[in-house]
């Protein structure tokens, strides 16, 4: 949470730039706990955000943390190969998965 509060004011500065369109469908690689999926997926209402990441644990946690959200939808997936279809997201977000 704490690294989430930190980060929260260049998340919002990216998606600023990128303007996602309401309604649409966004996707978040490198997801970890679920924090850079869920901004996006605010700016998406009524569309919602997917948060993909290649660590089952993280994917767990971010399920955990806002599984009760119906704009998020979470799993495991491989950054390399995506097993989502070319040009089927509005809006694509990578905060940390670089670095991995």
């Amino acid at each position: 949470d704490m690294w989430a509060a930190r980060t929260a004011p260049f998340t919002a500065a990216g998606l600023d730039l990128v303007d996602p369109p309401a309604g649409g469908e966004g996707l978040d690689v490198g997801c970890g706990p679920g924090d850079t999926t869920a901004a996006p997926a605010e700016r998406l209402a009524p569309g919602r955000a997917r948060g993909v990441d290649f660590a089952p644990e993280m994917v767990e946690r971010a399920q955990g943390r806002f599984g009760e959200r119906a704009d998020l939808v979470f799993g495991v997936d491989d950054a390399e190969h995506l097993s989502l279809p070319d040009a089927s997201v509005d809006v694509l977000t990578c905060s940390f998965g670089l670095m991995y």
